[in-house]
């Protein structure tokens, strides 16, 4: 999957490139809070 991202080249559409880094971004933090169980100090890691 990160292989089809790098191919993708950001400077022909930059909304695109911002979309997929918010939407890689999120999908990191659901998966760190997959990975760990969300308690107080989870919510303060945010």
């Amino acid at each position: 999957m990160s292989s089809a991202l790098a191919s993708v080249k950001p400077q022909r559409s930059p909304a695109k490139a911002k979309a997929l880094e918010s939407v890689r971004r999120i999908a990191k933090f659901g998966y760190w809070a997959s990975k760990s169980t969300v308690d107080a100090s989870g919510q303060k890691s945010m």
